[in-house]
């Protein structure tokens, strides 16, 4: 099931992993600011994560390497200050 959230500006944290239990989560353009929330660990089971076009800083979570359902990530157009870790998509 996609879940789709547009329209919102808030801070991503905000929105907690309790509240996102989905297999596909598409926040792109919300004007999200601050970083990836350490709260989303447990999102081991999302297929496809679209965070693109938001403000987000810090740098990439290597969290992210442990979902491994995961088959399609958009991080586009945020602000990250590291590159995508070299154990992703192995």
């Amino acid at each position: 099931m996609l879940k789709t959230f547009s329209g919102l500006m808030s801070k991503l944290n905000e929105l907690s992993a309790f509240y996102l239990p989905s297999d596909s989560i598409n926040l792109a353009h919300n004007h999200f600011e601050g970083s990836f929330p350490p709260e989303w660990t447990g999102l081991a089971g999302l297929r496809e994560l679209d965070i693109s076009t938001n403000e987000l800083v810090g740098e990439i979570p290597i969290f992210i390497d442990g979902m491994k359902d995961l088959r399609s990530l958009n991080m586009a157009h945020n602000d990250f200050s590291s590159s995508i870790p070299s154990q992703l998509g192995r």
